[in-house]
């Protein structure tokens, strides 16, 4: 089972004092290291005007009074890290915007400008999309469902439940060489009507089988 975050949050209203009102976090229901993760809501009440709370890495939805917020816990979080960085971007947008519009818009921009704003990105998304990359290079781990597989047992097809909410399907490949064996597959990551696929190149094996290249995965 993955760590929970410990995040400390200083909050207060707009005359200084300090916001005691309580707040409620959830999830969708998700598997994660083997085990689910439940979309039963929390409260939490902050104290003194500090809030405190322990979140699993994945996706959040934070609900503060009637407003709702949605954000991702990487999965390695940089020392210091608040609550306020993250929900930096879910509290920045236009108003009156919908949020399955601006969902498809980023994830259309980031997607075709992966290379060019990589560097310019927290360290918090970096380690959101190391470990989506991660994830897909060992996508077992994600599996849900129903398993496909061919006559020599290999594991051709199946659903995934990613940590972020998104879903997917996994389409592999058998080996001619080494039946029983993947030799390269596609996984699918789909949110909020943005799918983004990560494909895994056929690998190179030696005579027993043992894989002796694997190309790095591919996004697009």
């Amino acid at each position: 089972m993955a760590t929970a975050h410990r995040i400390e949050t200083p909050i207060s209203d707009i005359t200084a004092r300090g916001d005691n009102r309580p707040w409620t976090f959830a999830t969708v229901l998700r598997a994660a290291d083997g085990h689910l993760i439940t979309d039963t809501s929390r409260p939490v009440t902050p104290e003194g005007g500090v809030l405190t709370v322990d979140l699993l890495p994945g996706y959040v939805e934070a609900r503060h009074g009637n407003k709702l917020y949605q954000f991702l816990v990487p999965d390695i979080l940089p020392g210091g890290y608040t609550l306020a960085h993250l929900l930096e971007d879910a509290i920045s947008y236009p108003p009156n915007v919908p949020a399955e519009l601006l969902a498809v818009a980023v994830g259309k921009y980031v997607t075709d400008n992966v290379e060019t704003i990589a560097s310019s990105l927290n360290p918090a998304l970096v380690a959101s999309s190391d470990l989506l990359k991660s994830l897909a290079a060992n996508p077992d781990q994600i599996a849900v469902g129903t398993i496909t597989r061919s006559s020599n047992g290999a594991a051709i097809g199946f659903s995934v439940a990613w940590p972020d909410g998104a879903t997917g399907v996994l389409t592999g490949t058998e080996s001619i060489d080494f039946p029983g064996a993947i030799n390269s597959y596609a996984v699918t990551h789909v949110l909020a009507g943005v799918t983004t696929t990560y494909t895994q190149p056929a690998m190179t094996r030696d005579t027993s089988g043992a894989v002796t290249a694997r190309p790095a995965i591919v996004v697009s």
